[in-house]
């Protein structure tokens, strides 16, 4: 199973320490690199990422197109227009995505996305 995932679900997840819960339920997680980068920005509140940093079922990626992510990215954020354009580019069975506006830029792409609450979208 290919998961692919925008940085709120993971950021939530970590916040409330059950980051694990992603590596129990699929195994790996694939995030763009903007998305990582997004994350990184948590050390300027405080805190250690080290669970983050350190987990071998999270990888990193780039999508390689980019002139869809330059599309997306006129109304969506970077990790967000990154999410999209790799979960297509690696047919990924989930995107996980908790913004509306995101959401719905997913869905007009084709991609399926799961919200973090666990309901399934396609």
């Amino acid at each position: 199973m290919i998961i692919v995932s925008d940085t709120s679900p993971i950021s939530g997840l970590f916040l409330i320490r059950y980051l694990y819960l992603l590596q129990w339920l699929y195994g790996k997680v694939i995030l763009p690199r903007a998305v990582l980068d997004e994350l990184l920005r948590l050390t300027e509140f405080g805190h250690d990422l080290s669970e983050i940093t350190h987990a071998d079922w999270l990888e990193v990626h780039e999508p390689t197109n980019w002139e869809k992510v330059r599309e997306l990215r006129i109304n969506l954020d970077e990790g967000e227009s990154q999410a999209i354009a790799l979960a297509q580019e690696l047919s990924a069975d989930f995107l996980l995505i908790d913004e509306a506006r995101g959401r719905s830029f997913a869905k007009a792409e084709g991609v399926t996305i799961l919200i973090i609450a666990g309901e399934i979208e396609s």
